[in-house]
């Protein structure tokens, strides 16, 4: 007998270590009757989940398993009304969804949401909550009682009923509380900085954490991203910041430039290593950004000035539709090798760490980094390099 129960208590052992690890969904909307959708991407398996249950008596179940941690949305199908949508991470652990029907606002961009979504459970939900409470916790200090008040009644929706007046008026306020303004997003930006560190086990704080990688310095976006453990460094929340890293790097000056093969307007390949043996200026541009298309003059001056002392401009436009690419482009009558950069997931941007445009950079004749420049630093660099 007790060889029986020795035997089952390990086959239980082994039955135990063996589950996958899985989720739980237990959501809960009040006043609607219809269905619920689960929808998340799964770039492991690059794939789109979509899972549709019904809603009964006000509640909804999913149950299902993920490899890693990804941003989900919870949509809503009522029976006799417009959708509506919340949002979450979906990872593997008990999660609890409630949502309040009655809070549903039309989104600027993303239809409409319900703006009352507690949701509970894992430690990335829990994260996010509390991450999104540090700049109300900062302005409630007593020394921004004074700014928080005035900025609450700014905040009001009445007051943008005359947006022409609302946008005159928030502008003095703005200059009036010019100290407060940069007092509190200095605090607020140092805490969220301070809680991320102290999550570092958790896979959203690596998701929060890219929200900053555009504004401050390679160095100190390596010592955060250290800070992480492995489980989070290699999740799919810290692709950005990965990337970015890799970037950064790639365009110290001295570097190897990263290759790329991108489309003309004729819909030939090309390749940025074919020009190697010329000076190379790199432009970053899109057909909706004035001060690109405002660059564009200067650039041909310089073109103009220096194309037959070896210097040759490649042009990559930022744009997701190819027919406003090319109806800026033969507006602006460009002279030299223009490119669109539609490698989604993959683009050429990322690869070079755009996150403004225009950028510029410019490469020596080795296919080399030379550095980021503006208008004025490559006027004065080329001259340097290829004379008058």
């Amino acid at each position: 007998m007790k060889k029986i129960i020795f035997a089952l208590i390990a086959l239980c052992a082994v039955i135990g270590c063996s589950q996958k690890p899985s989720f739980k969904i237990d959501g809960t909307v009040e006043g609607v009757t219809g269905k619920a959708v689960l929808s998340y991407m799964n770039p492991v398996s690059k794939s789109k989940v979509n899972d549709t249950v019904a809603i009964e008596n006000g509640k909804f179940l999913f149950n299902g398993s993920v490899e890693d941690v990804f941003p989900a949305v919870i949509e809503i199908l009522p029976a006799d009304g417009k959708p509506a949508s919340a949002r979450l991470y979906i990872e593997n652990a008990p999660l609890e969804v409630k949502l309040d029907w009655s809070s549903v606002k039309e989104g600027h961009r993303s239809g409409r949401i319900i703006t009352s979504a507690e949701i509970c459970g894992g430690v990335n939900n829990t994260f996010k909550k509390a991450y999104a409470a540090i700049p109300d916790s900062i302005m409630a200090q007593e020394k921004y009682k004074e700014f928080a008040a005035k900025k609450a009644e700014m905040d009001k929706p009445e007051m943008r009923a005359d947006w022409s007046n609302y946008m005159k008026v928030y502008g003095q306020f703005m200059t009036e509380y010019r100290d407060a303004f940069d007092s509190v997003a200095i605090e607020t930006d140092r805490a969220k900085k301070a809680f991320i560190r102290a999550n570092a086990d958790v896979e959203c704080a690596a998701e929060e954490f890219s929200k900053f990688i555009s504004d401050i310095q390679l160095e100190e976006i390596e010592e955060i991203f250290n800070v992480f453990t492995p489980k989070v460094q290699n999740c799919y929340l810290a692709k950005r910041v990965k990337d970015e890293i890799q970037a950064l790097n790639a365009i110290k000056p001295g570097n190897m430039a990263t290759d790329f093969t991108l489309k003309t307007l004729a819909g030939d390949d090309f390749t940025l290593s074919s020009l190697k043996g010329k000076y190379v200026v790199l432009d970053f541009w899109a057909s909706w950004c004035g001060p690109c298309r405002a660059s564009m003059p200067g650039v041909k001056e310089l073109y103009a000035k220096y194309k037959d002392k070896g210097l040759e401009v490649v042009g990559i436009s930022c744009d997701s539709k190819a027919e406003d690419w090319k109806k800026a482009s033969d507006e602006e009558q460009i002279p030299w090798i223009n490119l669109i950069d539609t490698q989604d997931g993959n683009r050429v941007a990322t690869k070079y760490a755009v996150h403004y445009i225009p950028t510029m950079y410019l490469l020596d004749k080795d296919g080399k980094m030379v550095g980021k420049m503006k208008h004025h630093e490559l006027d004065a660099k080329l001259k340097e390099l290829l004379g008058e």
